[in-house]
């Protein structure tokens, strides 16, 4: 029996050794299909970044060409703006000392005037009050009358069309009778 177990453990060794053997001849040519595809990979990698090289410092030398465009461009637009600060400057000082001027003349006379209108305006208040309270008055006594003109006209108009009735022999209307 002990003679049929080492048998056993022996095949199944033998079994083991040889299923390793086989991965690793496996892995191995994985591993120089792969080493043969990166080296491939790595060659068009290499020629595409080359060819971007040159692409990349055409753009470079158009980036320079511009930037000294620009820069002459920025500096005349610096030394115009550097001008017109200096022109810009003195009349704005000037404005603001005439605009002090104005003020110191103008304060006074506007004092005057409020003084003024304070004035007025105590010597004004009873009279627009009188003159407010005669507006009313007037304004009710003129109601008053224009009601009665419309009664008066309504009344008039009641009888013209009595009168026309009349005349193209409707009855009617001036006796309360229905046509």
């Amino acid at each position: 029996m002990t003679a049929v177990a080492w048998a056993a453990i022996a095949l199944m060794a033998t079994t083991l050794l040889g299923a390793l053997f086989y991965l690793g001849a496996k892995i191995d040519g994985l591993g120089s299909r792969l080493d043969g595809r990166i080296d491939s990979v790595s060659g068009e990698l290499g020629g595409r970044i080359d060819g971007l090289s040159g692409r990349v410092d055409g753009q470079s030398g158009r980036i320079d060409g511009l930037d000294e465009r620009w820069a002459g461009r920025i500096d005349q637009l610096t030394a115009r703006m550097d001008v017109l600060d200096e022109r810009w400057a003195g009349r704005i000082d000037q404005l603001t000392a005439r605009m002090d001027v104005l003020d110191e003349r103008w304060a006074g006379r506007i004092d005057q005037l409020t003084a003024r209108m304070d004035v007025l305006d105590e010597r004004w208040a009873g009279r627009i009050d009188q003159l407010s309270a005669r507006v009313d008055g007037l304004g009710e006594r003129l109601g008053a009358r224009i009601d009665g003109l419309s009664a008066r006209v309504d009344g008039l108009s009641t009888r013209v069309d009595g009168l026309t009735d009349a005349i193209a022999g409707r009855p009617g209307r001036r006796t309360g009778q229905s046509a």
